[in-house]
């Protein structure tokens, strides 16, 4: 078509040769927008200039931050913290000390550096002889992203360990699943929904120190698994070289140091790898169906 079209520039008749003209300017700036525009934006949403973003830049994010700063000054008159898809828990154990809870977001994205003025906002509203830790702050409002994500902050006096579970990285695992294929994206949710986010397989102390996960395709087991347990190693067997690149692309986004990928032929290799390991084994065909 360009080509034919192109090939009237040359005609005499003022017609036609306009024509060729809006013709070879509209083909070209068409190609130019396709090629540069969508890259660069798309670009934009998962990338900063020096990294992978920690969550990628969604459309619910804009929404949900542009509420946060039109509604902040009437929330911090009548004192109310709600930002919409932030959850903000205290743990059983530490509601009784805590005396002005309900203005913990009320803080949230209020300067640069945000987590050393809730510290101090917490200490001087509560009490200053007892130690408070927000736990999930970094990840719905990481440094590198002004934008609020989706998730649950949680306020609390004991260990990060006995404080988080699957239902607290339930909305920061599917990020690590967003613009890498809508049906990846709704896989992502429908596993987490219809397994009640594979807490009944991962909450709770586990007696081994190395964990080998076989029969699943895009990592969304083991990432948990590796989030809710750091201090134990996952080792992931994947079968194809897709699902391969898929994981470390999402473990790109986050700094996961006790999970490792692996790219085998069947799932006998599979188990025999994991038997050389001396790890224990889940096999998510079999529990998973």
């Amino acid at each position: 078509m360009f080509i034919g079209m192109g090939s009237l520039i040359i005609a005499k008749h003022p017609a036609v040769h306009s024509l060729a003209e809006v013709t070879i300017i509209g083909m070209f700036s068409v190609v130019f927008m396709a090629w540069i525009v969508p890259p660069a934006i798309f670009k934009w949403l998962v990338r900063t200039k020096e990294s992978v973003r920690h969550n990628p830049i969604t459309i619910e994010q804009l929404l949900r931050t542009l509420f946060f700063y039109i509604t902040y000054p009437v929330q911090r008159l009548f004192n109310t913290s709600y930002i919409p898809g932030v959850k903000l828990q205290i743990d059983s154990a530490s509601k009784d000390a805590v005396r002005s809870a309900q203005t913990v977001c009320s803080t949230i994205a209020s300067d640069s550096n945000r987590q050393t003025l809730l510290s101090k906002f917490f200490l001087k509203s509560i009490n200053s002889s007892l130690s408070f830790t927000l736990y999930g702050l970094e990840n719905i409002h990481p440094k590198s992203n002004s934008l609020i994500a989706r998730g649950t902050v949680i306020l609390s006096q004991l260990p990060k360990k006995e404080i988080l579970n699957t239902h607290f990285f339930h909305h920061y695992l599917i990020y690590r699943y967003i613009y890498k294929g809508i049906s990846l994206e709704h896989e992502t949710k429908r596993l987490l929904r219809k397994h009640n986010d594979f807490s009944s397989w991962i909450d709770g102390d586990k007696p081994y120190q190395t964990l080998s996960v076989i029969g699943e395709r895009h990592g969304q087991f083991s990432l948990m698994f590796a989030l809710v347990h750091p201090e134990i190693e996952v080792h992931s067997f994947c079968y194809s070289a897709d699902d391969a690149a898929l994981i470390e692309t999402a473990l790109s986004q986050i700094c996961l140091s006790n999970i490792n990928v692996h790219l085998v032929e069947n799932e006998k290799t599979a188990v025999e790898n994991a038997k050389n390991l001396n790890s224990s084994l889940i096999n998510l065909s079999e529990i998973l169906g």
